[in-house]
């Protein structure tokens, strides 16, 4: 119970990340291309959000690391990487809207 718990707060603390990191770089790079050419906009503003969110992932995890008790965990990387990659569609999406 206590492991999927932990996955899931990775998974959401991610996606949170990615989502914020990600809308705030679109908002932040639009006024940077024309209107004509949104594609590159949104497609830096979706890896920056993934980006953010998988080096705080990392970090933790290689904070984990050196704790007493505590190790690095694969899993928790796949949770987080799954909660990037939704945070920063739907901030994506939430362009779209």
């Amino acid at each position: 119970m206590k492991i999927a718990t932990d996955k899931k707060l990775h998974f959401l603390a991610c996606l949170v990340i990615a989502f914020i990191a990600s809308a705030l770089a679109a908002n932040i790079l639009y006024p940077l291309w024309p209107a004509g050419r949104g594609w590159p906009h949104v497609a830096a503003a979706y890896a920056f959000g993934v980006i953010a969110a998988l080096a705080i992932g990392i970090a933790k995890e290689a904070r984990d690391r050196k704790q007493a008790g505590n190790h690095f965990c694969w899993l928790d990387l796949i949770a987080d990487f799954c909660g990037a990659l939704l945070g920063a569609f739907a901030g994506f999406f939430a362009l779209l809207l």
